[in-house]
């Protein structure tokens, strides 16, 4: 009976409809025998015409055929699921995701069931077999399939990867172990891996914290640009009540400042909704990373679990910060003010009065937008105190004691520094300026070219690229002076403009409302030029000054 057992086919055994092995199998008159279900379903399918035919022999039955289950047939198919012919039988072929047996051969190969540390090779259950009978091979150390074999050996002895190494942080072998790491701290890696999981399960707890940290400051985010663009709304409605009442005369006023009120809800909200874009990527990436921990922490593989662990156990860093008033009002107290006073203003006065207000009165809403000529003592309440940054000062250049005047030299020595400009004479003031009004004043003196500009603090500092240049990226701008006259420059865009007839340059910027402004002043001042944008980080003043003409006369400082 054992012989019979082991001699039959493989093809006696197997259903030639679901080509796996028989189940509840049955015998029909031609002697071919199937699963009952599969030839059942089979001639269910053939009713309609009547037919009844053998799948394999193609006999067909006058009437379909009593189906009978074969009792020898299903008690040989249960003797053989239990022997290791039987296993061959029921292989399991690998598919694309798993880890296929190094034994078998052709192009169905079989899904590994155990990997042997001591062979360093994966075996399906038919190759396994071995492992399970001989003496010698069932000390080996069998685990779980692992697809990273050649990961687990050492490079230098070829040996496996048995050891963790603490004062290196790696995986060695017990050759390593007894050599050049014989005086470190080794531990066994599961020992280690107990240890690494606590921290595990701190980033984790860690990444969660943040990951609803975020979620509620993109909330609150979403809720403060809803409310601006509701605000801005309402402010727009009251303006144009107000405004309703005015003579045709003022028209072009409100207009003005309904357009006003579009840029700062603009700058706002382009500001906040790049906020908003960062949390998003952010809190996408704390998930992302919380999912790779996740996964980290259920490999079985101690070794696995080691290597992997120093790129994915990295503590989180801040990119955003969480400081978020959700209550701010949208426009600046000083606008606000200024806007209460007009308001006031164009209730009690005349058109005349109102036009001889928008021209005298020191107002930056009323003087900035409708005049090309301010007062000085306008912009001098927004004035800021800026000093040069010697970390950023090119070595073409010298500094005065007080950080507040630059000349060319032909080479200064200064320490190194990643702040320090390489190629371009050019340096920064240390003063971030960023949310509110900034103005500040600068005397120009000799014949060298000069630029007086305003750029973003993350400016290029290394290279010859215009990423370095003022004025040659899109948050950059300059005034510069050059042996063709002057000119201002954004995006590597240059404009010319007239002269100034005064050596004294003023900067004005209203970094909420997204305006640059340059002015030659005397006791009034007048614009040389204005730049709209939408700014969405710190920014910092800058100054250039060639070397290319004489040394004595050439400065710039800032007053």
């Amino acid at each position: 009976m054992a012989e019979a057992k082991y001699s039959m086919s493989p093809d006696q055994l197997t259903c030639s409809v679901c080509l796996d092995m028989l189940k509840d199998p049955v015998t029909i008159p031609c002697g071919h025998n199937y699963c009952m279900d599969c030839i059942k379903n089979l001639w269910d399918r053939g009713d309609a015409s009547g037919r009844h035919r053998c799948p394999q022999c193609r006999m067909e039955f006058n009437r379909r055929p009593l189906l009978n289950r074969n009792a020898l047939l299903a008690e040989l198919t249960e003797q053989l699921k239990e022997s290791a012919v039987g296993s061959s039988l029921l292989q399991t072929y690998g598919g694309p995701d798993d880890v296929l047996c190094d034994f078998c051969i052709g192009s169905s190969r079989g899904a590994a069931t155990k990997t042997c540390v001591t062979c360093m090779a994966n075996y399906c259950e038919k190759h396994l077999q071995p492992h399970k009978k001989f003496q010698a091979l069932k000390r080996h150390k069998l685990e779980k399939p692992t697809g990273n074999l050649d990961q687990r050996v050492c490079l230098k002895h070829q040996k496996v990867l048995e050891i963790f190494c603490r004062t290196d942080q790696t995986c060695i072998c017990l050759i390593c172990g007894m050599t050049e790491h014989r005086a470190h701290d080794t531990v066994n890696p599961d020992v280690e891996r107990a240890e690494k999981e606590l921290q595990l399960e701190s980033t984790k707890k860690d990444l969660k914290q943040k990951t609803q940290e975020r979620m509620k400051d993109l909330e609150k985010l979403i809720m403060k640009v809803k409310r601006i663009k509701n605000s801005a709304k309402v402010e727009i409605k009251e303006y144009e009540k107000i405004f309703t009442f005015l003579v045709q005369s003022i028209e072009r006023l409100r207009l003005e400042l309904i357009e006003m009120i579009r840029v700062y809800e603009k700058g706002e909200v382009g500001m906040d909704e790049y906020r908003i874009k960062q949390l998003q990527k952010e809190i996408e990436e704390l998930k992302g990373k919380d999912t790779e921990l996740e996964q980290l922490s259920k490999t079985d593989n101690h070794i696995d679990f080691l290597q992997k662990f120093p790129s994915k156990c990295v503590p989180c860093e801040d990119e955003v910060q969480s400081c978020i008033d959700v209550d701010k009002d949208f426009l600046p107290d000083d606008l606000r003010k200024d806007l209460d006073v007009l308001i006031s203003s164009l209730k009690e006065t005349s058109c005349w009065e109102l036009v001889q207000l928008s021209q005298f009165t020191p107002s930056y809403i009323l003087e900035n937008v409708m005049s090309k000529s301010v007062k000085r003592s306008a912009l001098l309440k927004y004035n800021c105190q800026l000093t040069l940054d010697p970390n950023t000062v090119h070595t073409s250049l010298h500094l005065s004691e007080t950080n507040k005047k630059v000349t060319p030299e032909s080479k200064m020595s200064y320490p190194d520094h990643p702040d320090r400009f390489e190629c371009f004479p050019q340096v920064l003031c240390r003063e971030t300026l960023t949310g509110s009004r900034s103005y500040w004043e600068v005397r120009w003196t000799g014949t060298n070219c000069i630029e007086i500009g305003v750029t973003c603090k993350g400016i290029g500092r290394k290279g010859k690229g215009n990423e370095c240049r003022f004025g040659c990226t899109k948050m950059s701008w300059s005034l510069c002076r050059s042996g063709s006259g002057w000119c201002v420059r954004h995006d590597n865009k240059e404009t010319k403009i007239k002269d100034p007839a005064y050596e004294r340059i003023g900067v004005f910027l209203d970094w909420p409302a997204g305006i640059l402004s340059f002015y030659c002043v005397s006791e009034t001042a007048t614009l040389l030029h204005r730049f709209n944008a939408i700014f969405t980080e710190p920014l910092c003043a800058g100054f250039s000054l060639s070397s290319r003409y004489s040394y004595s006369s050439a400065s710039l400082t800032i007053l």
